[in-house]
């Protein structure tokens, strides 16, 4: 079962979930389950387009694809057009751009291919934009320092994945922080990102502390259980 959760990344939709619960309570769960919908596309589908990395760094987790799926996954994307209103301009936004991370174009360039700018793409259009698009919705109004702690964090979180998935993205010539400057560097890039995001930011101290020392315990030989189970505890300490 966890391997199935773990493959269709239902931890780290479940982690963004907690996140707009924390932000917005109830106020209108049908239009917080439609961009909880929207994030899920753009990881299951990245998910496809991700599939030769996977075969190396999370064999057990890669994911092909096929006509059924990539159909529910479309209809996971679609449903939301139903609810979200005037936001809708905003949403089809964050379906394009969330959707083109991962495609390859012209000669297999992908977004994700480029060095940092994959981190912030998703940190920004993944994370940040459904907040703004909520936003939006309930308040008329955005301030963009709201969404900077969400913005480090997701950063951080980024580059940990990239050193689970340093060696397939090595073999695909996907330039990540691992991969450039090594292992060492990305640790305390990580670190210095973490610490920004708190002492600037007031950051969760206590999430801040377990994914500082996660990333300083982890090494190359790492088994990738740990990467998901470090989820499973920052859902546990957002919901205390």
């Amino acid at each position: 079962m966890l391997n199935q959760i773990h493959k269709y990344r239902l931890h780290v939709i479940a982690l963004f979930a907690v996140l707009l619960y924390r932000a917005y309570g109830t106020q209108d769960i049908t239009l917080l389950m439609a961009m909880v919908s929207g994030f899920a596309y753009a990881y299951l589908i990245n998910k496809v387009f991700d599939y030769e990395e996977d075969l190396v760094s999370q064999p057990e987790h890669a994911n092909q694809g096929n006509y059924l799926f990539v159909g529910l996954t479309l209809l996971i994307a679609l449903w939301p057009f139903l609810v979200v209103g005037k936001s809708w301009p905003l949403y089809l936004l964050f379906l394009v751009l969330g959707t083109i991370y991962s495609m390859p174009f012209y000669k297999g360039f992908r977004i994700k291919n480029i060095l940092v700018i994959k981190n912030a793409w998703s940190a920004v259009v993944g994370w940040c934009l459904p907040f703004l698009i909520l936003d939006l919705h309930f308040y008329e109004q955005y301030y963009l320092q709201n969404y900077l702690p969400i913005f480090f964090f997701v950063m951080a979180i980024e580059m940990l994945w990239d050193m689970r998935d340093v060696d397939g993205d090595r073999k695909n010539k996907v330039n990540t922080v691992p991969v450039v400057f090594g292992w060492n560097v990305t640790k305390a890039i990580i670190i210095s990102t973490l610490a920004i995001n708190y002492f600037f930011f007031n950051a969760h101290l206590f999430i801040t502390v377990f994914i500082g020392l996660s990333v300083l315990a982890f090494r190359t030989t790492t088994n990738n259980i740990w990467y998901h189970l470090l989820l499973y505890v920052i859902i546990g300490l957002l919901l205390l």
